[in-house]
């Protein structure tokens, strides 16, 4: 692979590798499309080339080439087993353009239609009967599933899909006889179909753009030393692999060279961050904060996806069959029972198309996709629509608490000064300085929180895990963690002591600040509720939904605190990944379960819960492939949202399904009686269809702003009654 050539910003490269070669050229565009700092990128599979444009202040040409080096080495190496990770999302673009361009045709021809009817008029088979009867006969066949399966049993020998044969006649005879209605439906089908695949495009493009780069692969060490990227789920007990800084750990292994700082929070849900070298062992989720490690696999990560809901099995839909296939034998025999008596077969194909239910039909399936289409507008992509039922009737939530309700950083609480020689903001400009370099919640914290801090002042800083951190800034020793540091370096701690074990009755994290051997300040840190946590568990009680539990690794005591703040009555504390998994199974048994989550921790209760669902862009990427729904935006609040979306879009498809049937039952009525002939029969059977279309519309417009107004008063007005009850309970007490 070399460079054809190079501009700021522009670059060019030819690789022989992916000449005439489709899908290796898609699995290319896709992966630079995700490298940090790239605007553009177009490959040409005739000329193997690859055309990149970036921001020059990102990245570089030579960053990029790398890359792509990188990639087409795993592929070649690994028989293409990368590609089938992006399989499902190819198949969704095919699906996609397909149906554009039946999208662009149908109305290019529905266009010539009226406008050749305005000048020209009509073909005369547009009135002929037989051309009429011909079109009425494939309608009433595909559209009732007695005879449908007739048709198929009928056609099995011939060497063609039957479906397919079927949708070519209609289509033949509806140009054939110039159906306006019948190429608007078809537009209108066409359109809901392509809004809905380009939402799942977009929703899927997004969220491969959160997933981590070199996600679910691992470095493999050849026997030439030599590192080779491969998916992790082919590394076999015994490989020896690297993990860089920045990656997550693929497998349980044990590290024989290097050494690192891990972070546990994607594994235990604790942002705590440990020290690893030589001979300890690392799992599955850990991230590396700094260090590179060489390390032997001890087990193989099972690969494992959430099962999901098939769309057959809707209860909704099961109710739409079994009112088709009644509505079958119901139509044949009011049919057959008007020809006995008006000897006209005309009249009686009338009544066969307009007690046609195959409308029906289309009102679920487009309501379908345009709730989809709904979803995506609020940036919510909901990867298993199929379980809408589900979701609908939950009435159970458990939430995990770090990096979901709560931020897994934390704030400062209060600042307690020990000398007259520094001020707070000087304190904390000191400790943000010296926890330049590191990363767990507490130095971020420092670092967010510090208004100016001066990092060429420190000359070396070294991080002591679990205890805290020694430096030297502007030539005074720095000492910042825990009482057991100080004591440990024979520091007084005895004006502190009080204030420290008082702000760990109260749920704080104590941080002592030593300089040149003297105590200066305790810093309190506690954890940060996630900006709409409260109000979404508001909006979930006002719902109806108060069975709500809260499943944490933390303590007793940190687990009741947020509960109470949030105000959730249901807590496990302490719990592991087989403990959460227990609590779900347990707690499904008797109502249907919503799981909220974001670390591998969390991973098997989501895949055990009815509903599992996470956030885009603070989930580990195991977490989102058991996830139902992702959300594709930090907002908490959203969940409510998508539970209040899916009740109102679920309610709109049952409204537009009676619809459909009552519009068969009324127009039947009258077809029995001889009010319409064969050609105002067929018409009005096509626009059924079309009102159908045209009422889910409804769905893609559905708000739930005023809903969650709504809930968010209710909830409130129910705080002013509790207050003025328990003022009145107060005042009889005083009396």
């Amino acid at each position: 692979m070399h460079e054809l050539h190079v501009l700021p910003g522009r670059v060019r490269f030819k690789t022989k590798s992916i000449y005439k070669d489709k899908s290796l050229a898609k699995y290319i565009g896709i992966y630079i499309d995700n490298l940090y700092g790239v605007k553009y990128n177009k490959i040409n599979i005739h000329a193997s080339t690859i055309l990149v444009i970036y921001d020059e202040k990102k990245s570089d040409y030579k960053i990029i080439k790398d890359n792509i080096k990188n990639a087409l080495s795993s592929i070649i190496q690994n028989g293409r087993r990368d590609l089938k990770n992006y399989n499902r999302y190819f198949e969704t673009v095919e699906r996609r353009d397909k149906v554009k361009l039946k999208l662009i045709a149908s109305g290019i021809v529905y266009i010539t239609f009226k406008i050749k009817q305005i000048f020209q008029g009509n073909f005369s088979l547009h009135t002929n009967l037989k051309v009429l009867e011909a079109a009425s006969i494939v309608t009433i066949v595909g559209g009732y599933p007695i005879l449908k399966s007739f048709y198929k049993r009928f056609t099995k020998h011939i060497p063609t899909d039957a479906d397919i044969l079927l949708k070519l006649s209609a289509l033949a005879l509806i140009i054939m006889r110039e159906s306006s209605e019948g190429i608007l439906l078809l537009f209108l089908k066409y359109l809901s179909e392509y809004i809905k695949l380009s939402a799942e495009v977009n929703c899927m493009r997004q969220l491969d753009q959160s997933t981590r780069k070199n996600s679910d692969m691992s470095w493999l060490i050849r026997e030439d030393n030599s590192e080779i990227l491969i998916p992790a789920e082919s590394l076999n007990i015994g490989s020896t692999i690297a993990v860089h800084k920045g990656e997550i750990v693929p497998a349980k292994i044990v590290i024989e060279e290097g050494s690192c700082l891990i972070n546990n929070l994607y594994y235990s849900g604790q942002p705590i961050v440990s020290q690893l070298k030589s001979g300890n062992t690392a799992y599955e989720g850990m991230t590396l904060l700094s260090g590179n490690i060489k390390a032997k696999v001890l087990e193989i990560p099972r690969p494992s996806v959430k099962a999901e809901s098939i769309f057959e099995n809707m209860y909704i839909n099961k109710r739409l069959i079994g009112y088709q296939n009644n509505a079958s034998p119901v139509a044949m025999g009011i049919a057959a029972f008007n020809y006995l008596f008006t000897g006209s077969l005309l009249n009686a194909m009338s009544i066969l198309l307009v007690l046609c239910p195959e409308a029906s039909s289309t009102a679920l399936i487009s309501g379908m996709r345009n709730y989809f289409s709904l979803l995506h507008r609020h940036k919510i992509y909901y990867k298993n629509p199929n379980s809408l039922e589900k979701l609908i009737n939950v009435n159970s939530i458990a939430f995990d608490k770090t990096g979901t309700l709560t931020e897994g950083i934390m704030s400062i609480k209060d600042v307690k000064l020990y000398s007259d020689f520094y001020s707070r903001d000087e304190i904390i400009n000191i400790c943000a300085a010296c926890e330049l370099d590191n990363y767990h919640p507490i130095a971020v914290t420092l670092k967010r929180e510090a208004k100016n801090y001066d990092i060429s002042k420190i000359n070396n800083a070294a991080f002591i895990p679990t205890t805290g951190v020694e430096a030297n800034f502007k030539n005074h020793k720095i000492l910042i963690g825990s009482i057991k540091l100080m004591q440990s370096n024979n520091i007084n701690t005895r004006i502190a002591e009080t204030d420290y074990y008082n702000f760990e009755k109260n749920l704080c994290t104590p941080i002592l600040v030593s300089i040149d051997g003297k105590l200066c300040a305790l810093l309190a840190l506690k954890d940060v509720i996630r900006d709409g946590s409260k109000e979404l568990i508001e909006m979930l009680n006002a719902s109806g939904i108060k069975d709500i539990s809260l499943l944490t690794g933390d303590l007793e005591e940190k687990a009741n605190s947020t509960a109470k703040l949030l105000g959730i009555n249901n807590i496990y504390s302490e719990c592991t990944d087989l403990d959460k998994e227990t609590v779900i199974n347990s707690m499904k048994k008797r109502r249907t379960l919503m799981m909220v989550g974001d670390g591998i921790n969390d991973s098997k209760a989501m895949k055990a819960a009815d509903i599992s669902v996470s956030f885009c862009n603070s989930a580990c990427n195991k977490v989102k492939l058991h996830s139902d729904c992702i959300v594709l935006d930090d907002n908490v609040e959203s969940l409510g949202d998508f539970i209040t979306l899916s009740k109102r879009s679920y309610g709109m498809i049952k409204q537009t399904i009676t619809f459909s049937k009552l519009y068969n039952i009324a127009l039947g009525t009258l077809a029995f009686w001889g009010y319409f002939n064969p050609f105002t029969a067929k018409s009005l059977n096509t626009i059924n269809s079309i009102l159908v279309l045209i009422l889910n519309e409804r769905i893609k417009f559905v708000s739930p702003k005023c809903y969650r107004s709504y809930e968010k008063h209710y909830t409130s007005k129910s705080n002013v009654e509790l207050s003025l009850s328990e003022v009145s309970q107060s005042k009889t007490v005083e009396i």
